[in-house]
């Protein structure tokens, strides 16, 4: 497993180390009312706001983010290509 303690300082130091993209654009900070939590062997990203229809997305995680319980660092985590594509139902 990884961790990054559990003190405020933290917990605000693992959101800052994730970062999103849209569009091949640069990578940003996540929002405010996003959130990032962390447990024994899961790592729970909530965005705040729905993504958006017809864009692309990735998410990164610094290195800075998480270490095992040796303390070695992980090394960058770069998702693949999330997109959106939920069709509506069809009524017939």
């Amino acid at each position: 497993g990884f961790t990054t303690g559990k003190s405020a300082e933290n917990k605000a130091a693992l959101q800052a180390a994730v970062t999103i993209q849209t569009d091949e654009g640069e990578y940003v900070a996540l929002g405010v009312s996003d959130t990032v939590k962390l447990s024994k062997d899961e790592m729970q990203i909530r965005l705040g706001s729905a993504l958006a229809k017809a864009k692309s997305y990735r998410i990164k995680i610094a290195t800075t983010a998480l270490q095992d319980m040796a303390g070695n660092k992980s090394e960058e985590i770069l998702t693949d290509i999330i997109t959106v594509d939920i069709a509506g139902p069809r009524l017939r």
